[in-house]
């Protein structure tokens, strides 16, 4: 940790703008809205049905609320490229930056098998309420896709004409459609519990 520490004051990393762009900022917009809305039915909750009560769905729509949070924070701050600065650092301080890919893809399939493991876990135990939760576990599938992309060393492609430009375009509709189908979920399930609300209050 203290070697971490030297090197991000010795190198003067410093998080800034991450992506000024329109697609930018718009993602960031979305990422703050589907939490937000993640957040209203998560704090609905307890005036909703039994079902909704339980302490996995509560516990369910907050994670989803507080991760929409830190990923549209880190949308424009870029905190993995201070983390990826350090990283570089050391391994050319201690002389093993030429297996950096290895290291690289073994970063990224832990990242991938751990959300893979979380998502598998969630729908075990979400089994029953599929149609609760498909539209959001299927976004959260479409988030680590998308994470496990800007992680994993496909670097090298770059030198092919017109591939970053691919690869911004992928990102973008990955993740837009990912934070879309979790506000869309969320949303959903606000309106449906405001009518059983209303069925409640005419009975």
């Amino acid at each position: 940790m203290i070697r971490i520490l030297s090197l991000i004051i010795h190198g003067h990393p410093w998080p800034g703008i991450g992506d000024p762009t329109f697609t930018g900022w718009l993602i960031t917009a979305a990422y703050l809205m589907s939490s937000v809305v993640c957040g209203i039915y998560a704090w609905c909750t307890d005036r909703s049905s039994p079902v909704e009560q339980s302490r996995y769905h509560r516990l369910f729509w907050w994670g989803l609320c507080v991760v929409m949070l830190i990923m549209g924070i880190n949308k424009q701050l870029d905190l993995q490229c201070l983390f990826i600065d350090v990283v570089k650092k050391m391994a050319l301080s201690q002389g093993w930056y030429s297996q950096r890919r290895i290291f690289q893809m073994l970063f990224a399939a832990c990242i991938a098998i751990t959300g893979l493991i979380l998502l598998a876990w969630l729908g075990w135990k979400l089994k029953w309420l599929w149609r609760q939760y498909g539209l959001a576990l299927l976004g959260i599938l479409l988030l680590i896709t998308f994470v496990f992309l800007r992680v994993a060393p496909v670097h090298y492609m770059a030198k092919y004409p017109g591939w970053p430009s691919v690869m911004r375009f992928i990102n973008s509709i990955l993740e837009l459609t990912g934070i879309g189908l979790i506000g869309i979920s969320a949303l959903l399930r606000i309106t449906r519990g405001k009518e059983q609300a209303a069925e409640i209050s005419k009975s």
